[in-house]
């Protein structure tokens, strides 16, 4: 009965008319600043296609379904690897870090970049991002990003929430992820 109370209110909500449409010319906010207006932009414009994750050709709560099944799963980002063995140092009291990468897919994998969160006894206290990876041999006949299936890539990280104390004695620890730069917190931006 809950259930059906649930679903029947969140129709009814879905179905009604809540003023003139929400235009993408129209709204003026960022849609970082502001989740319910990026949702409404997305709403004028129609389904998102990626939403429609099983498929069908249809976004409903089969697509939902899925999503909760794997929310909070680790996605593989291209064939990057991260080495294991970082190259940590102090700087200015902080931990300061060369991440090494290897392209082990059949294609080359461009525009992409680290991603850092810092745990200080367990909790998160930051998450940010590096470089861009570039090509250890770059080629010039490429775009700077760019690195061929074997070849391996590196790219620094300036972790300024880990004390590098803390970072010694274990207390502090940094996870390191790869993401696409257009999906970073500072597209572009290289510290």
């Amino acid at each position: 009965m809950r259930g059906s109370l649930t679903i029947l209110c969140l129709l009814w909500v879905l179905g009604c008319d809540v003023g003139d449409p929400v235009l993408p010319d129209t709204v003026g906010l960022s849609p970082v600043d502001r989740a319910d207006i990026l949702l409404l932009e997305w709403q004028a414009q129609g389904a998102i296609p990626a939403a429609d994750v099983n498929g069908d050709g249809t976004v409903d709560i089969a697509d939902l379904v899925v999503v909760s099944q794997n929310f909070g799963l680790d996605v593989p980002v291209g064939a990057l690897t991260i080495l294991p063995d970082i190259a940590w140092r102090e700087e200015h009291g902080k931990a300061h870090g060369r991440v090494e990468v290897i392209n082990n897919g059949d294609g080359p994998v461009t525009g992409m970049r680290l991603r850092y969160l810092v745990r200080v006894d367990g909790l998160l206290v930051d998450i940010d991002d590096g470089t861009l990876l570039i090509p250890l041999i770059p080629d010039p006949t490429k775009e700077p990003t760019y690195i061929a299936p074997g070849q391996h890539g590196t790219a620094w990280l300036w972790a300024f929430a880990a004390d590098w104390e803390g970072f010694q004695a274990g207390t502090v620890t940094i996870e390191v992820a790869v993401n696409r730069d257009e999906d970073s917190f500072h597209a572009g931006q290289t510290p």
